[in-house]
């Protein structure tokens, strides 16, 4: 009736909030400001939310904003000096708390704020003094007793830090949260007395509680009693079947095939349960998937999960991503479709079907999901960049503009609309490129980021040699190793390959260690088929990262191209720590191929083209393995959608050479 009334909107903001819908709530927040942008509570509702999706910028400019018109609102100060905090600006937090303090000297959270700022700036003694203050005018406040007893432990004083300890459990004995933390605190510094006291506390005031069983449990684990732990954590789900914490924590000790079998017993109650949480069917799906028996059980117990939690987003994602990997696309787009026509729907049940257009190559009706999801979540940045991507894909440039011109305008902090905005203007206009670029400049963080912006657009709009040179300009002025390694590109896309090699020997030299100049020198090396220098520089990094997925993906990727049988371990370590990544399942599928393991190659593969239905390269390398065990026509159905254009030089080489063996 009054779409415009923001009093509508606020009322609208804050019932979401209360309900758990914090994407909603925060777009009803939006609504507010745009008709009234002076509204405080708004302001803080946005603020809080933007503050718990992690957009922190955001927070900070619009409490900045706030608080010219609202000096002394108390709430909004704590939110500043939270806000300036993680930004790790401590000197304005200590500042902002001190104004607040001001307003209200013994505001809890001011205080508590105060501490933080000071601990950050190494001054521990003076953290002390204000938790003292905090707690002489508010004895019971168990966690700041909690939080002294802590630095006062750490200063050495372990009498004092004992005492408070006492105070904390007595002042918190109602609230188990204080509890836990009082036994972590009570394990780190081998307090084996107060554990064991406050377990047995917590069986004998709450006997029937199921949390005061793994309460116990976690005490007889610290204590290496691990027969005692299982049976105390049995006990908590014997009075809590869906109790998510203790099946963690069975899952944790099942080690044994009996401890294993009884643990997959558990989730099975837990899930026939009426209230189970989505988590639940989550983490029993993932149990399955690490059992080859289990695997079958998995797409049925995650229908059984979405029919019971439809709005549960991240449960209906694991759902389509399983139909995906078993190669049931259009099931996998049902399920999602589902899920954004529930009657208010979450924001997250829209992305998903977004996302999932998008895997399955139906890139207008993913455009169109973007662009629904922009007008009525206004909020994400992040939609709203890939909404313009999606729009110059499809020739909608002035769109894209019109989207990351909004960004730059509500967001100015933020570079990722200015360098998308400035490559996307860059060959038809390099001038108004060149004007966005230092419009960036001109805002103090970014200053390397637009020096290197400069270089990128100078090369994309056909001048290389000034590129050549602002890219110098930028590692003279700190912007290195990144300047340096967009010189070598840029001399190995102009034919100076001599120089190339050069300028990388240079960077190798002056950034050894750096895994960034490591990584684009086995790239290169592999571009140029020096596969074998491509795996001695992926070792280096891997030798730093021995548990990335993603470096241990390349290092087997650079192995496969040297011929080495080292790659099907690293891959396959990989794919146990990423199993539902393409690029990695394709490396497993190609180290599998070079080791005879041709069935295992071709499974992996399939799975890999089932994840990425629209990737050019796993298709290739499917339809060529499919074509060595003689499966002509399933080689020739796999490689058809492939549009060459989607490839590398080299792979489109391999491609023709596939069509032609088909044809013949």
């Amino acid at each position: 009736m009054a779409p415009n009334y923001y009093w509508t909107h606020y009322l609208d903001a804050v019932i979401l909030a209360r309900e758990g819908r914090d994407e909603a709530s925060h777009a009803a927040a939006i609504k507010v400001l745009a008709v009234s942008p002076d509204h405080l509570p708004a302001t803080l509702l946005a603020s809080a939310a933007e503050l718990q999706s992690g957009d922190v910028l955001m927070a900070d400019s619009r409490l900045k904003k706030i608080l010219k018109l609202n000096p002394y609102s108390v709430p909004a100060l704590q939110m500043q000096a939270a806000t300036q905090l993680q930004l790790g600006k401590t000197k304005e937090a200590q500042e902002t708390i001190q104004h607040g303090l001001s307003v209200a000297p013994t505001d809890v959270r001011l205080l508590s704020l105060k501490a933080d700022a000071e601990i950050k700036s190494g001054d521990p003694k003076k953290a002390i003094a204000t938790l003292e203050n905090l707690v002489s005018t508010h004895p019971k406040n168990a966690l700041s007793l909690l939080r002294l007893s802590v630095l006062k432990a750490g200063q050495g004083n372990k009498q004092d830090a004992a005492t408070l300890l006492d105070k904390a459990a007595a002042a918190g004995q109602d609230d188990p949260a204080v509890r836990d933390q009082i036994i972590a605190i009570a394990m780190r510094t081998g307090d084996s007395a107060r554990v064991r006291q406050l377990a047995d506390l917590a069986i004998k005031s709450r006997p029937q509680d199921p949390q005061s069983h793994l309460v116990q449990a976690a005490a007889l684990g610290y204590q290496n009693d691990t027969a005692g732990a299982w049976r105390a954590t049995l006990a908590a789900l014997d009075i809590k079947p869906d109790f998510d914490a203790a099946l963690m924590a069975l899952a944790g000790m099942a080690k044994e095939p009996a401890q294993r079998q009884e643990l997959r017993a558990r989730y099975e109650k837990a899930v026939a349960s009426k209230t189970s949480t989505g988590q639940t069917y989550l983490a029993f799906s993932k149990l399955l998937r690490a059992d080859e028996k289990g695997k079958a059980g998995v797409i049925p117990l995650l229908e059984k999960g979405v029919a019971a939690h439809p709005t549960e987003s991240k449960l209906r994602a694991a759902l389509v991503e399983e139909h995906l990997r078993a190669g049931n696309a259009d099931t996998a787009l049902s399920v999602a479709q589902t899920g954004a026509a529930i009657n208010n729907a979450p924001a997250a049940a829209a992305a998903l079907l977004a996302t999932t257009y998008e895997r399955v190559g139906k890139t207008e009706l993913a455009t169109e999901t973007y662009r629904k999801l922009v007008s009525s979540y206004p909020q994400r940045a992040d939609w709203r960049l890939k909404l313009a991507e999606l729009e110059v894909g499809a020739n909608g440039k002035t769109q894209a503009t019109t989207l990351l011109r909004g960004l730059i305008n509500e967001r100015p902090f933020d570079s990722s609309a200015y360098i998308a905005l400035a490559k996307l203007t860059a060959r038809d206009n390099p001038r108004e490129a060149l004007s966005i670029v230092h419009e960036l400049g001109e805002r103090e963080p970014h200053k390397l980021t637009a020096m290197l912006l400069e270089g990128d657009v100078l090369a994309q709009s056909g001048k290389p040699d000034d590129a050549l040179k602002q890219f110098s300009k930028a590692a003279k002025a700190g912007a290195d190793p990144a300047a340096s390694l967009r010189i070598v590109g840029l001399l190995d896309g102009t034919n100076r390959g001599a120089s190339a090699d050069d300028e990388l020997a240079a960077a190798l030299r002056k950034f050894p260690e750096d895994v960034s100049v490591l990584a684009y020198a086995a790239q290169r090396a592999l571009a140029q088929g020096k596969a074998e220098k491509a795996v001695e520089l992926q070792q280096k990094i891997a030798i730093r990262n021995p548990r990335n997925p993603v470096v241990l993906n390349d290092l087997a990727w650079a192995q496969i191209q040297a011929k080495q049988p080292q790659a099907i371990d690293n891959a396959r370590k990989a794919a146990r720590m990423m199993p539902d990544n393409p690029n990695v399942l394709d490396t497993l599928g190609m180290a599998q191929a070079q080791a005879g393991k041709r069935d295992e190659a071709i499974a992996s593969l399939r799975t890999a083209v089932n994840l990425a239905p629209v990737a050019a390269l796993p298709r290739l390398h499917l339809a060529e393995q499919l074509l060595a065990a003689g499966d002509r026509k399933a080689a020739a159905s796999v490689v058809a959608p492939i549009e060459g254009k989607q490839l590398a030089k080299a792979d489109q080489a391999a491609l023709a050479q596939l069509n032609k063996s088909l044809l013949n």
